[in-house]
């Protein structure tokens, strides 16, 4: 009878030991995304001297595009995954494939429009020479919105 209840004990503390190292995991996971978002603020704060008005209203125009950000990312990925699958279990160009590559091309092409908007409001709010300095930063990422500048984060 003892070894029964020890063994479902022992269960239900690896259980939750499980449980408990997951929910972490995942709480880090999403800590160290707001954290990410929040230091491309301060750097964009610092790297172009903003004064207290400028970032509060960057910051406020930045938390209205998360949302729409979120959005074209989760369908890029949706359609490149449906790309992706169409491309794999097939030997030859299908109708199928076509329209997935319009898809695809439609949700990229919205994406840079969206970004590309996001950073015209962000300049607005900067000086001239600031905004200027901001554009040339930028376009590269609208651009080629796959690539990774390392001279700034990615601000969309």
């Amino acid at each position: 009878m003892k070894r029964p209840l020890a063994f479902i004990l022992l269960l239900a503390v690896a259980v939750l030991a499980v449980w408990t190292v997951s929910y972490r995991a995942g709480i880090c996971r999403t800590q160290t995304l707001a954290e990410s978002r929040g230091a491309e603020l301060e750097w964009l704060r610092h790297e172009f001297k903003l004064d207290d008005r400028q970032f509060a209203e960057i910051k406020r125009l930045h938390e209205e595009y998360e949302p729409v950000c979120d959005g074209l990312c989760t369908r890029m990925m949706k359609a490149q995954s449906n790309l992706s699958g169409l491309i794999s279990k097939n030997r030859s160009v299908t109708p199928e494939i076509v329209q997935a590559f319009q898809e695809t091309a439609q949700v990229r092409q919205e994406c840079q429009e969206a970004m590309l908007q996001q950073i015209y409001r962000v300049g607005a709010v900067m000086n001239p020479d600031q905004r200027q300095r901001y554009l040339e930063i930028m376009e590269p990422h609208v651009l080629h919105p796959e690539m990774r500048n390392s001279e700034a984060p990615l601000l969309h």
